[in-house]
């Protein structure tokens, strides 16, 4: 029983080891990669591929739609998060958190392909 547990576990984390993710450098090389690879492992047509596009075209829309729309909401839902986090924080660590949040808003900010 355990070296078929062992069998099955290490079948698991071998194919979660040898799976292909989507890795880019930007918004487009993502779903052209995506498109790729969909294409590939699914064996799409053409018609199917240039459907999952507009699919994908429409999704972005909608998706940057309900952003802006609830732009305000979403901004007053990550201070009242922040907030709170201060406030479990001893005054050292508020600052290293404000260093912290500092540096991934400049990284979340830095120019694709840098």
């Amino acid at each position: 029983m355990v070296f078929l547990s062992g069998v099955v576990l290490g079948g698991f984390a071998h194919r979660l080891y040898t799976m292909n993710p989507v890795r880019a450098n930007s918004p487009d090389e993502y779903r052209r990669r995506y498109i790729d690879q969909l294409r590939s492992r699914l064996n799409l047509t053409d018609d199917q591929t240039s459907k999952v596009d507009a699919v994908l075209s429409e999704t972005r829309t909608r998706y940057r739609q309900f952003n802006a729309e609830h732009k305000d909401e979403l901004r007053s839902i990550q201070e009242q998060q922040v907030n709170k986090i201060r406030s479990l924080l001893n005054s050292e660590q508020q600052t290293e958190y404000q260093k912290f949040r500092e540096e991934r808003k400049k990284r979340s900010t830095k120019p694709s392909g840098c």
